[in-house]
């Protein structure tokens, strides 16, 4: 199993952490945990409203739930943006 570390921006609260992941964890179950972890480092500031979503940063692109990381443009080094 490949880990990552990706860096993850949460802009409402201009907050960036790093996180490690391992390839095969489901995109969904990664926005589910950033969202728990943002959350808390907030002091409940923000709190989701349904399922949180990601974006690459680099290009844009909203980043499907339910694929597995090793299917998406995710890598080393890859920043996301959570919503």
């Amino acid at each position: 199993m490949t880990q990552y570390v990706v860096q993850i921006t949460l802009l409402a609260e201009d907050l960036t952490y790093d996180f490690q992941v391992p390839d095969s964890m489901q995109v969904g179950v990664l926005a589910q945990l950033s969202g728990k972890a943002f959350s808390k480092l907030t002091q409940t500031r923000y709190l989701p409203a349904g399922q949180p979503l990601l974006y690459d940063q680099s290009t844009g692109q909203l980043l499907d739930n339910n694929l597995v990381i090793h299917q998406t443009s995710v890598r080393n080094g890859s920043k996301l943006l959570l919503y």
